[in-house]
C-alpha cells in the first residue's frame, strides 16, 4: 500500500478527527490533473467529506469535490462494492403487468363510456419508447415521435391517443399546433361524433357541435364513433390526416407474486383483460382486428435502502435475465443510455429490434430499466412548484432571502420515501404468460445498487449548496469583469448547473451525450463534469469550463437550445439584486401576466394562471404555450386583425362626453389614429385624458371587464346596453359566435387574450350597463381635473407601476 494511503484501509478512513479525503492536505487551491490517480472510496466517505467542508466554510472546495469528483492531487472514483444489493441485504421482489398497449387503426371497444378530451396539450407526448411504425418506404418511426392529441378516455381510466405519422418529422418531436388542433377537431372529431350518435336520435340529426354530443358517448357509440373518426380523417383535404393510428393504453396492475406454475399465470392475465373489459380472442385475433398489442410485464425492487439505479454495465446482463436472449450484437441502442440525473445514475431503454410492425414483429419489443421517483418537484422560494427550472430562475435571488438552490436543498433532507428500482418487458400479448415466470432475481439484484437513504439525500443537499457557491461567484464577481469577460466565464457552466439542477428533479428526456454542450461521464451513479477551472481562492476569477476557442461558440449555440434562454436573460438575471420572486397567491395586484379564465364549452386550457412575472410557471398545460402557435392559422390571424382594429377604435369612440360635444379625452379623432394599441399601452395618462380616476386591478376586475368585452360562446347580447350591442367589435364577436365551432371559437378567444388583451395597460372600469364607468368609487386616485363639466372616467390599471399624470410631456 502506498505510504500517501496509510490512513485508509479498502477506501475507509481509520480515524474521523479530519475530513477522509483531506487529511494530509492543507492547501485548498487544489487544481486536478489529467493524468491524477483515481481514488475509490465509499460513498458514505464522499458524504461525510462534504460535510465536513460545508461545515468548515470551504466551500470552493466543497465545489470542486461535488461538480467534478476533484480533491487534492487526485480524482475521485466509488467503490462498486457499497452500492450491490447482495444477498444478506433485505429486499422484495414481486412481478406484475403493468399495462396492455394496442397500436392499431381500429380499436377495442371497452364496456365503459368515452369522454373525448376537448383539451389542446402542447406538452403532450406518447411515454411509449417501444412502438415503432412504418410510414411506407423508408426507415419507420417511434411513435413516440409522432405528434398525437390524447382525444379521449375511458371511464375506467383507460386512454386513447390519436398519432399522425405523415406529421412525425425526420428526427425529434413536435406537438400538434393549435392551427392543426383546430382542424382535427372542426374537420374530424366534431363532426365523427355528431353523425355517430345522431343515428340513434329520433328527432333526426344533431347540430353538429351542439353540447349534447360532447364530451360523453356512451359505450354503444363508441364503435360507429372511431369508424366516423377514420371516414372524415381520410375523406379530408389534409394530407397529414389520411394516415391516423390510435394508441389504446389500459392500465393496471395484477401481481403475479413467485408464480412458477404457466396455468396459474393465464389465469392472472385472463383477469386482467377481464378486469378491463377485454376480450382475450379478439387480442389473440390480430389479422381481423388489424391490430398489434403488447402487454407490460416488468418486476419491482423494494429495498430499505435507497434503491437508485440499475449498474451501466450491467444492462445487457439485466437484458439476458428477464428475456432469456443475448443483445444483438451489432444494434447496441442500449450503449446509448441517457442519463437520470433525479439520482445522478442511469437508466436505459432497450430495444430489441427496429423492425417495421408490418415486416415482423417480434415477440418482445424491448426491456426498460428504471426507477420510480416522481414525487419530488422544483419549487421556487415562494413554496409553489415549477414545472421547468431555467437558467435565469435558478440565478435569480431575492433580496434578504436564501437563494433558490439553498431552498430546495433543505426539501432533500426532509424525504425519507424508498425508491423502487423496475424492470419491465415489453413484449407480445400471446408471450405474456411465459415471461418472468422462470428468471433468477438474484441476478436482477446484483445489477442494481442502492445507497443509504441519508447519505444519498445528503449528497443532494451537498450538491446544491455547491451549485449555488458557484453561481454566487458569479454573481459577485461580474461587477469587477467586463460584460464580454462575464459571458465568456459563466456561460458554460451555468448551462451545467442548469442541466443537473434540472435533473435532479426530473429524468430528461431526449438527451444523450451528443446534444450536451459539455462533458459528461457517470462513475458508478454519480455525475462528474470534466473540464471545469474553479481558479484560486485569491483570484478574481469566474469557475468555468475550460473550452477550445473553436469549441466555444458551438457550445453557447447548444445552451442557448437546450435552456430555452437567451444571453440578455441571463445577464438580467445575474444583474437583479431583488430577484423576480412571485407575491403569495392568492391575492394578485394587478393581471399583467396570463390570466386563468374559463373558455366556453367545451373547456380549452386552462391557460397560465394569473401572474404578474413573466418566470412563474404554475402548469405546462395551456392553450397557447407559445403565442406564435396562432401564426399557424391563417383563419385565427384574419379574425385577430379585424377584432384588434374594431375594439381599440370602439372603445375609444364610444368615451363620455357632453351632448355638446366635449370629451373627457384629449385625443382628437380627427388627428389621432385610433385604432392604434399604443394608446392603450400608454402610461402617462395625461396624453389621453384631461382627467380621471384610477386604480390597480384585481384579478376579478381584470377577467370581469374581459368576460363583458369578450363574452364566451352562447351568451347573448341582450342583457347587456346599448353601449355594447352599438360597438362594432362586439357584433362581429357575436356574429363569430354563432357560426364558429366550439373549439374554433374557444382558441380564437384565447389568442384575443393573448394578442390584444393581456398586454393592454389601461382600461376603462366596464359595468353591465355601459363600457365606461363615471360615478365616483372608493379607493380611487384621481388626476387631472374635468373640463367642460364631463365627468371623469374610472380606469383600472394592469401591472404593478402606478400612471404618470404629466401635462409638461405630452406626446400626442
Amino acid at each position: 500500500m502506498d505510504t500517501t494511503e496509510a490512513t485508509y484501509v479498502d477506501g475507509l478512513p481509520l480515524s474521523n478527527t479530519r475530513p477522509p479525503f483531506l487529511a494530509h492536505d492543507t492547501d485548498s487551491n487544489f487544481e486536478s490533473q489529467p493524468d491524477d490517480p483515481i481514488r475509490v472510496v465509499s460513498f458514505q466517505d464522499l458524504v461525510d467529506t462534504g460535510n465536513a467542508l460545508l461545515d468548515s466554510g470551504r466551500h470552493q472546495d466543497l465545489a470542486k469535490l461535488v461538480i467534478s469528483g476533484i480533491g487534492p492531487g487526485y480524482r475521485v472514483a466509488l467503490d462498486p462494492e457499497e452500492f450491490r444489493l447482495w444477498n444478506d441485504i433485505p429486499r422484495s421482489i414481486h412481478r406484475f403487468y403493468g399495462a396492455l398497449h394496442g397500436l392499431s387503426h381500429r380499436i377495442l371497444v371497452t364496456k365503459s363510456s368515452l369522454t373525448l378530451v376537448t383539451r389542446y396539450q402542447q406538452e403532450f407526448r406518447v411515454e411509449n419508447t417501444f412502438l415503432r411504425y412504418s410510414r411506407g418506404a423508408g426507415d419507420p418511426v417511434a411513435v413516440c415521435d409522432m405528434p398525437c392529441h390524447p382525444f379521449a378516455t375511458f371511464g375506467d381510466g383507460n386512454t386513447l391517443t390519436l398519432c399522425f405519422p405523415n406529421l412525425a418529422p425526420l428526427s425529434g418531436y413536435r406537438p400538434l399546433t393549435i392551427g392543426e388542433f383546430r382542424v382535427l377537431w372542426d374537420a374530424v372529431i366534431g363532426p365523427a361524433v355528431a353523425a355517430a350518435t345522431s343515428r340513434r336520435r329520433s328527432d333526426g340529426p344533431v347540430r353538429q357541435y351542439s353540447s349534447s354530443t360532447l364530451p360523453v358517448v356512451s359505450s354503444t357509440d363508441i364503435p360507429s364513433v372511431v369508424e366516423q373518426i377514420r371516414l372524415y380523417a381520410t375523406a379530408s383535404a389534409y394530407p397529414w390526416l389520411q394516415d391516423i393510428l390510435f394508441l389504446h393504453v389500459v392500465r393496471g396492475k395484477s401481481e403475479l407474486h413467485m408464480l412458477g406454475d404457466h396455468a396459474i399465470s393465464n389465469i392472472a392475465l385472463d383477469d386482467f383483460v377481464e378486469k378491463n373489459g377485454l376480450c382475450t380472442q379478439d387480442i389473440l385475433n390480430d389479422e381481423d382486428l388489424g391490430s398489434q398489442w403488447y402487454v407490460d410485464v416488468g418486476v419491482d425492487m423494494a429495498s430499505p435502502l435507497r434503491c437508485c439505479t440499475w449498474r451501466l454495465d450491467g444492462h445487457s446482463d439485466a437484458y439476458r435475465a428477464l428475456t432469456g436472449e443475448d443483445l444483438d450484437s451489432p444494434n447496441i441502442s442500449y450503449a446509448q443510455h441517457p442519463v437520470s440525473h433525479i439520482t445522478q445514475a442511469a437508466t436505459c431503454t432497450i430495444t430489441s429490434t427496429d423492425s417495421p410492425l408490418h415486416d415482423r414483429t417480434p415477440d418482445i419489443i424491448g426491456v426498460q430499466l428504471g426507477i420510480d421517483d416522481d414525487v419530488l418537484s422544483a419549487v421556487g422560494e415562494s413554496g409553489r412548484p415549477y414545472s421547468t427550472v431555467s437558467a435565469p430562475q435558478i440565478v435569480q435571488k431575492a433580496d434578504n432571502l436564501t437563494t433558490f438552490l439553498n431552498g430546495a436543498a433543505k426539501l432533500y433532507t426532509r424525504r425519507k420515501t424508498l425508491v423502487t428500482n423496475h424492470a419491465v418487458v415489453r413484449g407480445r400479448f400471446g408471450i405474456a404468460t411465459r415471461l418472468l415466470i422462470d428468471i433468477d432475481p438474484q441476478v436482477l439484484a446484483e445489477n442494481s445498487f442502492a445507497f443509504p437513504s441519508t447519505a444519498f439525500w445528503d449528497w443532494r443537499r451537498l450538491c446544491t449548496y455547491a451549485y449555488s457557491y458557484i453561481i454566487e461567484q458569479q454573481r459577485w464577481q461580474r461587477y469587477q469583469l467586463s460584460m464580454e469577460d462575464c459571458r465568456s466565464a459563466a456561460l458554460l457552466l451555468t448551462a451545467a448547473v442548469t442541466y443537473l439542477f434540472n435533473g435532479l428533479h426530473s429524468n430528461l428526456r431526449g438527451y444523450d451525450s451528443d446534444s450536451l454542450p459539455f462533458s459528461v461521464n457517470s462513475d458508478r451513479g454519480i455525475v462528474f463534469l470534466d473540464g471545469v477551472h474553479f481558479g484560486a481562492a485569491n483570484e478574481e476569477d469566474i469557475p468555468r469550463f475550460i473550452v477550445p476557442p473553436s469549441d466555444d461558440q458551438v457550445a453557447q449555440t447548444l445552451f442557448t437550445e437546450i435552456a430555452g434562454v437567451t444571453m440578455d436573460e441571463l445577464d438580467a438575471a445575474f444583474a437583479t439584486a431583488n430577484g423576480v420572486v412571485p407575491s403569495p397567491y392568492p391575492p394578485h395586484p394587478a393581471p399583467a401576466g396570463n390570466l386563468p379564465f374559463h373558455l366556453s364549452f367545451p373547456l380549452i386550457g386552462p391557460m397560465k394562471p394569473f401572474s404578474l412575472f413573466s418566470d412563474y410557471d404554475w402548469t405546462t398545460d395551456q392553450l397557447l404555450g407559445n403565442d406564435q402557435s396562432a401564426a399557424y392559422d391563417s383563419s385565427t390571424q384574419h379574425h385577430l386583425r379585424q377584432l384588434s382594429s374594431m375594439f381599440h377604435s370602439d372603445i375609444l369612440h364610444t368615451a363620455p362626453r357632453r351632448r355638446s360635444g366635449e370629451s373627457c379625452l384629449r385625443l382628437d379623432p380627427n388627428v389621432h389614429d385610433f385604432s392604434d394599441d399604443a394608446i392603450f399601452k400608454e402610461t402617462n395618462l395625461a396624453n389621453i385624458f384631461f382627467g380621471c380616476r384610477w386604480k390597480h386591478a384585481t384579478h376579478a376586475e381584470w377577467t370581469r371587464c374581459f368576460d363583458k368585452l369578450f363574452p364566451p360562446q352562447g351568451i347573448s347580447a341582450s342583457n347587456l346596453s346599448i353601449h355594447y350591442r352599438h360597438c362594432g367589435f362586439y357584433g362581429l364577436w357575436q356574429e363569430l359566435g354563432e357560426t364558429l365551432s366550439p373549439i374554433s371559437f374557444a382558441i380564437l378567444r384565447t389568442a384575443v387574450w393573448n394578442t390584444i388583451f393581456k398586454n393592454i395597460y389601461w382600461l376603462p372600469l366596464c359595468t353591465s350597463d355601459r363600457i365606461w364607468a363615471v360615478r365616483p368609487m372608493l379607493n380611487f386616485h384621481s388626476a387631472g381635473v374635468a373640463v367642460g363639466g364631463v365627468p371623469l372616467p374610472v380606469l383600472i390599471i394592469n401591472g404593478p407601476s402606478d400612471p404618470e399624470f404629466d401635462t409638461t410631456t405630452l406626446t400626442y
